[in-house]
C-alpha cells in the first residue's frame, strides 16, 4: 500500500448492489456478485475509511427494481448530507441483459442494455411485468445527480450485455458470464421510467449552448465497466476458493496497490492485468481525473508519449496531428523537483504513420538516453500547411507591439517571414498571411485578429479580438491554438474513400406522441443541406445530430464543434475507448446505420442561443471517421484567448487505416421581429 487511507471524515457516498439469486426461475443464479459487493464495501471502510452511514448495500432480495431506484434518489440525489463536489460511487454486480428497444427509443442496433434487479421478469401487485433497468434510465439518474451534486461520480459495472451464459477456459473449466437473455416477447413500454425524464431538474441537465455550442460527452460521470459491449463479464474464484468477478477482484487488488491521489481512472485500468476474453473499459470526459477526485492529472497536455518498439523510438503522434517527415520534438524528462521541464535533447521524425511516427536523434547533436516515462513535445512542425502565417500591422514603437515582441523589431528581418514560434510565422504583408494582427482602434489597448483564410470569413465574422491587454503575454499559445484550429478545420481527403456514403445530419426534435422521448421532426427534415444550416436562436427549440453510414466499412466517428469566435474546439462524440467495438457499423442490407447525438441514446438535446446584443453567430461541425480507433483527445482546446491548453495523447494501435473528414457550418440568428414562420432553415 503506497498511501495512507483517506481522513476520518471521508466525503465519499456509495450505493452498492450485488445480486446472486433472482426471483425468476428463468434467470440463472450467480455466485460471486454478493461477495464482490461486500468486498467492495470492505475496501471503502478500511482503505478509504468511509463510514457505514455513507454506504448503502443492497443484496439479493433487497435489490428489487423499486428499491434500487428509490435508494438511488434517497441516498444520493436528495441526500442533504452530500455537498456539491463530494465523491459519489455507484457499484453494480449482477446480471445484465439486452432487450428490444421500445418504439421511439433510439438504439444503434435496435436493442438497449439493462441491469437486472432481483425481481426482473416477475409480476408486480398491479399485474404488470417488472422490467430491467435500462441504460437510458441509469444515465438520466446520473445526469440528474450530477446537476444537483456535481460530476465527481464514479460508476462501476461488473456485468455484461453480450449474450450467452457460459464460456470455458483453455482447460475446460466452466466460467459463468453475468448475462441473462431476455425473451424476445418481453417488450418494454415506451413510457417506462418517464417520471425520471420529467423531473424538475430536466432543464438543468440539458445541453444549453450559449454563443456557439457546448455539449459534453459523458460529462456526468466516469464509467469503469467489466468488458466491451460484445464481451462477457466472467466469474471465477479467488485463491482461497471464494467466488468473485474477474473484473472486481483484479480492480480491488490494484486499488490496494496504487497511490489513490496520483492515479487517474484511465491509468488504473491500464494497470490491470490482462483478463481472459474481456477488456475492461474506462469511459467519460473526466477519465483523466485522479480517483474519486475532481482534480485533473497535471501531466503536460502538449506532450506525446514515447515508446520503444523493435529497436526504434516511436512517438504517439502522426499525420493526423500534423506531423511530417522532419518534424522536430523536444524530449522532456521527468523531474518533480524542477520548476520547468528538463529538456534531454531533440528527436526528428524519420517516417510518419497516421497516429505514430518513427523518430531518430539528430546526427549533429549530442546523444542522450531516453528514460522510461519521457514525453516528446513538438518544437518545430516543419509542416507548411500547418504553419499559421501572421502579418503584424503595428508600428515598431507601438506599446502593444513592444508587449507582444519585446526583443524584436517587427518591421525588420527576412523578406519572406520571421519565425516567431512553434506553429506560426510572421510574414511581411497581407499577401501570404492567414491572419492579420492589428489594433482595434488608436485609443484602445485591444488587439484584433483579422481572418484572411478562405473558409471562415464566408460564414463567421472577419475579425475577433484579444479581450484584455493582460492576455498579450500568452500570444504564443493563442497563435498555436489558431494554427491548430485552422489546420484541422480545413482537413479532408480529395480521393473520397467512402464514396459519399457517410453523412452528418442536423434535425429539429419534437416530443414523441405519448412519451417524453425526443425524436427527429420528419416534417422539417435534415437542416444541413449542402453542409450549411441556419437556425433561429430559440431556448424552446431542441436539436439533434445523426452520423449515418451507408458504406461497407465499420467506422469510428469523431465529431467536434469548432467555434471561430474564440477558436475553441469542443468534443461532441468520440468512441469510448481503444478496445470498443466500432460505433458506426457497416450498412446491413438496405438499412444504413446511425449514431445519434442529442436524442435517444445519444444524450441530451442541443439548444442554440446567442449572447445579448448578438444578431448571429456561426460555428462548424467537423466530422472525422476512421476504420480503426484513433485517439483524438489532443484536438480539444479551450478558448484561445484564455490560453487554455487541453490537448493530450495516449498510445494507440497502428496499422493500415482508411479515413476522411467533412466540415459543416451552422449559423444561429435572432428571430425576425415581424410575425411569420417559427423556423427558418436552409
Amino acid at each position: 500500500m503506497t498511501t495512507a487511507p483517506r481522513g476520518p471524515k471521508c466525503r465519499i457516498f456509495t450505493l452498492i448492489i450485488g445480486i446472486d439469486q433472482y426471483a425468476s426461475p428463468h434467470i440463472s443464479f450467480l455466485k460471486g456478485c454478493v461477495n464482490d459487493a461486500k468486498t467492495f464495501k470492505t475496501f471503502l471502510n478500511e482503505r478509504l475509511r468511509v463510514p457505514d452511514s455513507q454506504i448503502v448495500l443492497l443484496i439479493d432480495k433487497n435489490a428489487t427494481r423499486k428499491a434500487i431506484l428509490a435508494t438511488f434518489r434517497k441516498h444520493l440525489t436528495t441526500n442533504d448530507n452530500i455537498d456539491e463536489g463530494d465523491a459519489i460511487i455507484f457499484y453494480y454486480a449482477g446480471h445484465g441483459s439486452r432487450v428490444t428497444a421500445p418504439n421511439g427509443w433510439a438504439a444503434t442496433d435496435g436493442r438497449i442494455e439493462t441491469l437486472c434487479p432481483y425481481d426482473d421478469g416477475m409480476i408486480d401487485e398491479n399485474g404488470e411485468t417488472i422490467h430491467g433497468i435500462p441504460d437510458r434510465t441509469i444515465n438520466l439518474l446520473l445526469r440528474e445527480l450530477a446537476a444537483i451534486k456535481g460530476d465527481n461520480i464514479t460508476v462501476i459495472i461488473d456485468s455484461c450485455h453480450a449474450g450467452g451464459i457460459t464460456r470455458e477456459t483453455s482447460d475446460k473449466t466452466p466460467i459463468t458470464a453475468r448475462f441473462v437473455e431476455t425473451p424476445p416477447q418481453t417488450l418494454i413500454p415506451p413510457s417506462l421510467d418517464s417520471n425520471i425524464l420529467d423531473t424538475g431538474t430536466a432543464r438543468a441537465i440539458e445541453a444549453i449552448i450559449p454563443a456557439g455550442f457546448k455539449h459534453k460527452h459523458m460529462a456526468s460521470h466516469v464509467l469503469l465497466a467489466a468488458c466491451c459491449q460484445h464481451q462477457y463479464a466472467h466469474e471465477a474464484t479467488t485463491a482461497d476458493g471464494t467466488p468473485c468477478g474477474f473484473f472486481t477482484d483484479n480492480l480491488l487488488k490494484q486499488l490496494q496497490l496504487v497511490d489513490l491521489d496520483r492515479v487517474t481512472y484511465a491509468d488504473l485500468l491500464n494497470q490491470l492485468p490482462e483478463l481472459i476474453n474481456q477488456k475492461p473499459q474506462c469511459e467519460g470526459e473526466n477519465k483523466t481525473r485522479f480517483l474519486f477526485n475532481r482534480k485533473m492529472s497535471a501531466a503536460d497536455p502538449k506532450a506525446f508519449k514515447l515508446v520503444e518498439a523493435g529497436g526504434h523510438i516511436k512517438v504517439c503522434a502522426g499525420s493526423i496531428q500534423g506531423v511530417v517527415v522532419g518534424t522536430e520534438f523536444e524530449v522532456h524528462g521527468l523531474d518533480s523537483t524542477a520548476s520547468a521541464p528538463v529538456i534531454l535533447g531533440t528527436l526528428v521524425a524519420l517516417s510518419v504513420g497516421l497516429d505514430s511516427s518513427k523518430l531518430k536523434q539528430c546526427p549533429e547533436a549530442d546523444k542522450f538516453d531516453i528514460p522510461e516515462g519521457a514525453r516528446a513535445v513538438v518544437s518545430s512542425w516543419k509542416n507548411d500547411a500547418y504553419t499559421l502565417k501572421v502579418a503584424i500591422e503595428l508600428k515598431a514603437e507601438d506599446r502593444l507591439a513592444r508587449a507582444l515582441f519585446p526583443d524584436r523589431d517587427i518591421t525588420q528581418g527576412d523578406q519572406v517571414r520571421l519565425m516567431l514560434g512553434n506553429g506560426f510565422v510572421q510574414v511581411l504583408g497581407r499577401a501570404n498571411a492567414d491572419i492579420v494582427v492589428k489594433r482595434k482602434s488608436a485609443t484602445e489597448d485591444i488587439l484584433c485578429v483579422e481572418r484572411l483564410d478562405s473558409l471562415i470569413p464566408k460564414y463567421a465574422s472577419v475579425t475577433t479580438q484579444f479581450d484584455s491587454v493582460n492576455k498579450l503575454s500568452h500570444f504564443a499559445y493563442i497563435f498555436d491554438a489558431i494554427a491548430q484550429f485552422n489546420y484541422h478545420l480545413a482537413r479532408h481527403r480529395a480521393d473520397d474513400p467512402f464514396e459519399q456514403k457517410v453523412s452528418l445530419e442536423l434535425f429539429r426534435l419534437r416530443k414523441q406522441s405519448g412519451s417524453s422521448e425526443w425524436v427527429p421532426d420528419e416534417g422539417v427534415g435534415n437542416l444541413l443541406g449542402n453542409n450549411d444550416a441556419r437556425v433561429q436562436a430559440d431556448m424552446e427549440a431542441r436539436y439533434g445530430l445523426a452520423i449515418t453510414n451507408r458504406s461497407r466499412y465499420d467506422l469510428f466517428p469523431y465529431l467536434f464543434y469548432f467555434d471561430p469566435s474564440d477558436y475553441s474546439i469542443s468534443e461532441l462524440f468520440t468512441p469510448s475507448s481503444p478496445t470498443c467495438t466500432a460505433p458506426l457499423r457497416h450498412q446491413q442490407g438496405s438499412d444504413p446505420t446511425q449514431v445519434a447525438i442529442g436524442y435517444g441514446v445519444g444524450g441530451d438535446p442541443l439548444v442554440f442561443t446567442l449572447n445579448p446584443g448578438e444578431v448571429s453567430d456561426t460555428g462548424f461541425f467537423k466530422l472525422f471517421v476512421f476504420s480503426k480507433y484513433v485517439d483524438m483527445d489532443w484536438l480539444r482546446q479551450g478558448a484561445a484567448f484564455d490560453a487554455i491548453e487541453r490537448r493530450r495523447v495516449r498510445q494507440v494501435s497502428t496499422g493500415a487505416v482508411i479515413w476522411d473528414a467533412w466540415v459543416s457550418a451552422v449559423t444561429v440568428f435572432t428571430k425576425p421581429r415581424s410575425s411569420g414562420s417559427d423556423s427558418e432553415a436552409l
